[in-house]
């Protein structure tokens, strides 16, 4: 923006200004008083025109809400406005970030992910102390108290909108948290509300009624590959333990755009706790039971994995990808699932990982995950899978039998050393293509 574009016009002063003095001492609502309604009419006489401003034309609908009636009411409430008892900022500051939020092209979304039960370990420090954060590419692993977590939330912001937005700090202090930053399109207004989702299904092409996604993640796109480098480089070869080094019960995220609808609070209950204290004065903290000690070596590692994938990302954006999405989705899949579901989901994964379209050959497979891994003890483990999938899934097992942890664990550490491995090599060959790449795997 251009020093003209970041002052905002005079009219725009004036009606903001106009709305503070009526706001004080006012009965009535103030979304109903003349004054903020004299603002909407300003808002609309300077930005409707203006091309690129996020306040356009909304598509024809017998349902059209006010969203610009909306949309101003959100940035009262995220910025704060006398009506909602705030102290804060002045109309004059306040006039300038509303032009500015009528101007601006892109909009920052922030992920808070819970990583359940997680306890990070600093494996180079004398007693393994408490690691307090881990940084790759945008995102940050971090172990945050309550005092901290309030301030890496709009707190206050989501308090004005009520009780079901506030973010419980108290409940959901020390813990470990995945924090990941996105730039967005701040797009039309209409779009940035609960509204634009009616809207949105309003305006839905004939082609796409009736009509589903192939396949859809549980995660955003940005915590899915994430999750998906934690847990290659989180990985345990015991097969006495359950290889689920965190639980992800929810995803939360907010926005820097203050036009835009807050999420709602996020349920604490879900996520796992633990009695402490003397008998009969028992009080639940954060568990924290799964230690995972890293080293510097470990952190470094994990940092390459996290290049080594957005290097085969931006590859697909020129070509077909190397890397199947489908691929990262059953793993991740089998990450959420247990039992017979989570082997399914794993052998989705290395059959998407490993074989072309049009491909049904079980020994191709095999003779492939051979060449990548070479490693005798995880390829038996892969053969392992497939004889739970065959056991269980035909119906040739008792309904009441058990797997065991170690049958699990190692048809989880035989697809994960696959992916890890897969995303060495394709990040070294980088020429080929996708279909090059498995082939060369064939061997003689």
């Amino acid at each position: 923006m251009s020093d003209a574009d970041t002052s905002p016009p005079e009219s725009l002063r004036d009606a903001v200004a106009s709305l503070w003095r009526t706001s004080i001492g006012a009965k009535e609502n103030i979304l109903d008083s003349t004054a903020f309604k004299h603002l909407k009419r300003t808002c609309t006489d300077i930005y409707l025109p203006i091309e690129g401003s996020r306040l356009r034309k909304e598509p024809t609908t017998s349902a059209r809400p006010d969203s610009l009636l909306s949309a101003l009411d959100n940035f009262f409430r995220w910025n704060g406005a006398p009506w909602h008892g705030v102290c804060g900022p002045g109309p004059t500051e306040v006039a300038l970030r509303l032009h500015r939020a009528f101007l601006c092209s892109q909009v920052s979304r922030t992920f808070l992910v819970p990583l359940d039960r997680l306890y990070l370990l600093d494996a180079s420090a004398h007693h393994h102390q408490k690691l307090e954060n881990v940084a790759f590419g945008p995102n940050e692993v971090t172990q945050l108290t309550s005092d901290k977590l309030i301030h890496r939330i709009p707190h206050f912001g989501l308090k004005r909108f009520g009780q079901r937005y506030e973010f419980p700090v108290q409940e959901l202090g020390d813990r470990c948290w995945l924090i990941t930053t996105v730039q967005e399109d701040a797009g039309a207004i209409w779009k940035r509300n609960r509204h634009g989702v009616l809207l949105g299904l309003l305006n839905e092409t004939m082609d796409s009624i009736g009509k589903i996604p192939v396949f859809r993640s549980a995660l955003p796109s940005i915590v899915e590959e994430a999750v998906l480098i934690l847990l290659l480089s989180f990985i345990k070869r015991d097969s006495e333990l359950i290889w689920k080094p965190f639980g992800i019960p929810w995803t939360y995220s907010y926005t820097d755009d203050p036009f835009a609808d807050p999420r709602r609070a996020p349920d604490p209950s879900v996520l796992s706790w633990t009695l402490t204290g003397d008998p009969g004065r028992e009080f639940e903290v954060s568990d924290l039971s799964n230690l995972i000690a890293l080293a510097d070596r470990d952190i470094q590692a994990l940092r390459q994995r996290w290049k080594k994938l957005h290097s085969l990302q931006d590859q697909a954006e020129t070509r077909k990808p190397i890397l199947s999405p489908l691929a990262v989705h059953f793993f991740l899949k089998a990450f959420f699932e247990d039992g017979i579901d989570e082997v399914i989901a794993l052998i989705g994964c290395i059959e998407a990982l490993l074989l072309l379209q049009g491909e049904r050959n079980r020994t191709k497979l095999m003779t492939r995950y051979q060449n990548l891994v070479n490693d005798g003890e995880d390829y038996q483990g892969l053969d392992g899978a497939y004889r739970l999938r065959r056991t269980y899934l035909h119906g040739l097992a008792p309904p009441d039998a058990k797997l065991t942890f170690h049958d699990l664990a190692r048809a989880r550490v035989s697809v994960a050393t696959a992916m890890d491995a897969y995303l060495s090599l394709a990040s070294q060959k980088a020429d080929l293509e996708r279909t090059d790449l498995l082939r060369s795997l064939n061997g003689k």
